[in-house]
């Protein structure tokens, strides 16, 4: 139980703030008419040594598969005692190092918060597969606590950590490469499918170059619900507001919902 202590202290830092942001794997989760400022994204360096692969299942929908470093470890996260559990997915971390330095990698079923409060956000990408991550860090007393989110993904992957300050500083990158390169929901529709599949229902007026669509996936029905978004660029920082339009849905099986306006309150 030791070795779990970081970690569980690294979620209820994450998840027991009031004023939550809340965060999914849409690309963002921009309020309507707020100014989005692009963050530059930072990639990660991919150069480390191979060592054993993670394979890991739970369920039909939520699959993990990555590559660790050489003289890693893994296994299966501990979950808890709800019906769904709140996640599931891996820990792994540097043989020998599993008390302080254990990195959790789950799905969480039914989507996944915290609180943006001391948060440092950032936009990360691997040089490998160009997938992106939303990287979010804070300081806390000789530790960092670190929280990588996966982008455009059928679930909502995130890797969460409580790390001594030193040993983050030096496997970063390495860190961010196993998350960033795993291979999850594998057996699930992707994001460019559903949006193929939706792209002839959209009314006109979201379509176009100024419309963006973002989505997020619920593993346990597997659905994706799409919304398209106006995208205003500022002239003066060159941020982004976003205006959502509508709604709709897209199952595993490629039915696609009806089309719903969305109010500015939902």
């Amino acid at each position: 139980m030791k070795r779990l202590l970081p970690l569980l202290l690294c979620a209820a830092l994450l998840t027991g703030c009031g004023g939550a942001r809340e965060t999914t794997n849409e690309t963002t989760t921009a309020a309507p008419f707020d100014t989005v400022t692009p963050i530059k994204i930072v990639e990660a360096d991919p150069a480390y040594p191979a060592g054993d692969t993670v394979d890991y299942r739970w369920g039909d929908a939520v699959s993990i598969s990555l590559t660790l470093p050489q003289g890693w470890a893994w296994e299966a996260a501990p979950q808890d005692d709800s019906v769904p559990p709140t996640a599931a997915g891996v820990v792994f971390y540097p043989q020998g190092r599993a008390g302080d330095c254990a990195i959790s990698f789950q799905c969480w079923l039914q989507g996944f918060g915290m609180c943006g409060t001391g948060v440092t956000f950032s936009e990360v990408a691997s040089q490998t597969t160009g997938e992106l991550a939303t990287l979010a860090t804070e300081d806390s007393g000789g530790h960092v606590m670190v929280t990588i989110i996966r982008k455009n993904v059928p679930g909502d992957y995130v890797a969460t950590a409580y790390l001594p300050a030193d040993f983050w500083q030096e496997n970063r990158d390495t860190i961010l490469e196993c998350v960033l390169t795993a291979a999850v929901g594998a057996d699930c529709m992707s994001l460019d499918e559903a949006r193929a599949l939706a792209a002839d229902a959209w009314p006109d007026d979201a379509r176009g170059e100024d419309v963006a669509v973002y989505g997020r996936y619920d593993v346990l029905t597997r659905i994706w619900t799409l919304t398209a978004h106006r995208v205003t660029k500022a002239a003066q920082d060159g941020g982004e507001t976003l205006s959502p339009l509508y709604r709709l849905t897209v199952d595993d099986d490629g039915t696609v919902g009806e089309v719903m306006p969305v109010s500015w309150n939902g």
